[in-house]
């Protein structure tokens, strides 16, 4: 049986293949990054829970970041990193 050179199924590399998987999977993920809702709370929400609600998260750029409220005087959470609690998990 003779290949037909005009035929595309057959001329359809195992590169081309490969890489259109990787970019459906590519898109997928982020698709699902997007939707996914970020079980860990904000800086602020954090900064809020612990000190009440006029703190705010700021950013240390050369130091630690911190809870500041309209006094200037920084307070330091003992973690950056709690997860929202849902009715699920109760």
């Amino acid at each position: 049986m003779k290949i037909d050179d005009t035929d595309t199924i057959d001329r359809i590399s195992p590169v081309r293949v490969i890489i259109s998987l990787l970019v459906m999977m590519a898109l997928i993920f982020l698709i699902g990054k997007a939707i996914k809702d970020d079980p860990f709370l904000s800086g602020t929400e954090i900064c809020q829970k612990h000190f009440g609600k006029d703190y705010a998260y700021q950013s240390g750029y050369h130091s630690a970041s911190f809870c500041v409220d309209s006094s200037g005087i920084p307070k330091y959470p003992k973690t950056w990193r709690e997860k929202k609690h849902s009715k699920e998990d109760r």
